[in-house]
């Protein structure tokens, strides 16, 4: 008898992750027993398969789960399904700044190290070698980034590059000020639809946040352009003083463009933005605008799903909701959590070919002149088996209360599991130093509070 595997799934081994199944559409791994991941292998169309009483009882299962179906001999499977195994870690997705030129002057920039803005841009021949290295380390999900990405002059041709190894574009973020009909009809062209992400600071102070007169109206219509041409956008805006007075107005304005979700964070500690302190939120101050917001949003049935970086999302009318900020399920020992799951599934590459860990790292990691993982000093799949920088991304709770008291003797380390990294960097320059805004949480009860304006908003939305 003969097997295959379905289009959408494809086997895979990478280093500590030798049996996974992995779901090629949605880019999902799935850890399998050794017998099942070789019994597995023989699915491919061309190898007949023995029938014993314990295989049946396997490829009933992986049947029934539509990871397999029967076929006849030769009907192998499809190129990208074929068996690959990667000496380096799994990740999944690589954040690329492909530039760091970018055409606005914005007052909280994190990827600049200083006032002046970074020049430094991959060539089309570095990036098609950046390409190859990405597809030899079996990832095949990228975000675009700069800088402003659209800046580069050979964009598209890095789409192109892309698209021939099978790297699925997933999000491009922009300012939008370059989006225009000819580049989106190229992507629809070559079959891509990634999500923009567009940022947005807020009606009325956008143009003032991004240091260039006109920039508000070029993201709306940014924003407009691609609602009509079918792509799916997503905006992120910084909190600050000047703007908490329009977040609900800019929240509707958003949704009325047909925006997928509303990301709103309190802007970040940067080099850039050390200058606009008095602008600044506290951090009680960030939780405390927080909760009437959060309140409006849910009574207000807002047709547009919002996350509150770090703390808190919602989908449209507040359904599931999700408190980001208590991680742990306690299915296993929290000092061996990792210290950011996001970074450990996203390598980020600066235009410097720095691989960070996290965008959020790139000017400050710069500024303190600290050392960082290089291309030019190892390739991506060194980097990604054996380097300081992994050392990072895999490092744990059990190492971060090991380097500092106040985290190993909080009493909320194991809901909390030490907060955002690049907070701590950015405030102290210490990777494994405390993240006082995680701490704000905790310490002001703002988890409970968030679950009564939540608790509030469904109640005046008559829910």
């Amino acid at each position: 008898m003969y097997y295959r595997l379905t289009p959408s799934y494809a086997l895979r081994s990478y280093q500590r992750l030798p049996y996974l199944l992995y779901h090629l559409d949605v880019r999902q791994p799935r850890n399998l027993t050794q017998a099942d991941f070789l019994l597995l292998r023989q699915c491919d169309g061309e190898t007949e398969i023995a029938e014993t009483k314990e295989g049946l009882e396997i490829l009933k299962k992986y049947e029934q789960l539509g990871v397999i179906s029967p076929c006849r001999q030769g009907e192998s499977l499809k190129p990208r399904q074929q068996y690959r195994s990667f000496p380096n870690r799994y990740f999944r997705t690589i954040q690329w700044a492909i530039t760091g030129r970018c055409n606005y002057r914005c007052r909280h920039c994190f990827m600049a190290a200083s006032e002046e803005t970074d020049t430094a841009e991959y060539s089309l021949k570095e990036c098609r070698d950046v390409v190859n290295q990405i597809a030899e380390c079996g990832i095949d999900e990228i975000y675009l980034t700069g800088g402003e990405p659209l800046l580069h002059p050979h964009f598209l041709e890095i789409v192109d590059l892309l698209v021939e190894k099978g790297i699925i574009i997933s999000v491009v973020s922009t300012n939008g000020a370059l989006v225009a009909a000819p580049l989106l009809q190229a992507l629809r062209d070559r079959g891509v639809r990634p999500s923009f992400g567009v940022s947005f600071d807020g009606i009325g102070w956008h143009d003032w946040m991004r240091g260039v007169p006109g920039s508000e109206q070029a993201a709306l219509d940014a924003l407009a352009l691609l609602h009509q041409y079918g792509f799916p956008t997503f905006t992120e805006t910084n909190w600050h003083r000047r703007n908490l007075p329009v977040l609900m107005e800019t929240a509707k304005q958003m949704a009325k463009l047909g925006v997928s979700y509303f990301k709103v964070f309190r802007t970040m500690e940067s080099p850039r933005w050390s200058g606009g302190r008095n602008d600044a939120l506290s951090y009680p101050e960030f939780f405390d605008a927080c909760l009437p917001f959060l309140t409006d949003y849910i009574a207000q049935e807002i047709p547009m799903s919002l996350k509150i970086r770090g703390f808190f999302a919602c989908d449209p009318g507040g359904e599931f909701p999700q408190f980001l900020a208590e991680p742990y399920n306690g299915l296993f020992p929290v000092d061996r959590k990792v210290l950011c799951p996001k970074a450990r599934a996203i390598t980020f590459l600066d235009p410097n070919k720095n691989i960070l860990v996290c965008n959020a790292f790139t000017g400050s990691v710069t500024a303190r002149g600290k050392k960082q993982t290089n291309l030019t000093q190892m390739t991506l799949q060194q980097a990604l088996t054996d380097s300081d920088y992994l050392d990072l991304v895999t490092s744990n709770v059990a190492a971060l209360a090991k380097h500092n008291s106040k985290c190993r003797e909080c009493p909320y380390l194991n809901q909390c599991a030490g907060g955002c990294r690049a907070h701590a960097f950015g405030v102290d320059g210490d990777y494994f130093g405390v993240d006082p805004c995680r701490c704000a949480y905790y310490e002001g009860g703002y988890g409970e509070k968030l679950r009564r304006a939540v608790a509030l908003g469904v109640k005046k939305a008559g829910g």
